[in-house]
């Protein structure tokens, strides 16, 4: 019964949102994000549908088109500048709490209320660091993501060539 109230509420939340004028919806591999909103939806029987209200902006997604990188939300968060407080949670590790929940009614009774908690934290931390990261993307340049991906390629293949 409580996933129910959160889902209405939240379809309420978006609904009251679209009304009030906004019409974006800003996510980070944002596919994921609608295709569990609309299970979700779909699963208490609320026929809306979110591309029809809002237009999505996948950071991910921009920054791939922009840069011609695939990046994670960490990676994204340090380079517009922005400090992630508290503990990482692997989005694996989320995808598979959320897969539970809705497969299983009550598997969100049985998690230990701690670790609801986190998620729930960390969920907004989430929410609040997109934001931060649309309002700062300005910050973000070439030559950083370009010294980014060669780090990343040095720690993946540290076998360097002697230099003669």
């Amino acid at each position: 019964a409580d996933l129910k109230v959160l889902i209405v509420a939240s379809h309420i939340y978006l609904l009251e949102m679209r009304q009030a004028g906004y019409c974006h919806l800003v996510t980070f591999a944002g596919q994921n994000d609608l295709m569990m909103l609309h299970a979700m939806f779909e699963k208490f029987k609320i026929k809306t549908d979110l591309r029809m209200l809002f237009e999505s902006i996948d950071l991910q997604s921009a920054f791939k088109a922009q840069f011609h990188a695939v990046i994670g939300l960490n990676a994204l968060e340090q380079f517009a500048q922005i400090p992630r407080q508290g503990p990482a949670i692997a989005g694996s590790t989320i995808a598979k709490t959320f897969a539970n929940v809705v497969s299983d009614p009550t598997y969100i009774d049985r998690m230990p209320k701690e670790k609801i908690q986190r998620l729930l934290t960390y969920n907004q931390m989430d929410v609040e660091n997109l934001y931060f990261i649309l309002m700062n993307w300005g910050v973000i340049s070439k030559p950083q993501v370009e010294d980014y991906l060669m780090a990343l390629k040095q720690k993946n293949n540290p076998i360097q060539p002697l230099e003669s």
